[in-house]
């Protein structure tokens, strides 16, 4: 298992644990693309993919920026 895919489970089990969810056991189909339970619980959960699998905050900063100038 390469390095990223090992560290993309742990942020998975940490946001699992951070959110009290229950997170899919697969990140990857036979192919390598991101699994279709992934992909579901991402959508369900709001998980970000850039900080899954590359650990990249800036989405995450830029959408918590943009949803709190909307409130303003």
């Amino acid at each position: 298992m390469s390095t990223e895919l090992t560290e993309a489970k742990a942020r998975l089990v940490q946001f699992a644990e951070w959110t009290s969810t229950e997170a899919p056991c697969e990140l990857l189909d036979d192919n390598g693309s991101p699994s279709q339970e992934l992909l579901q619980y991402c959508r369900e959960e709001s998980l970000n993919l850039d900080w899954l699998f590359i650990g990249d905050v800036r989405s995450l900063v830029l959408a918590g920026r943009r949803n709190m100038n909307a409130k303003a």
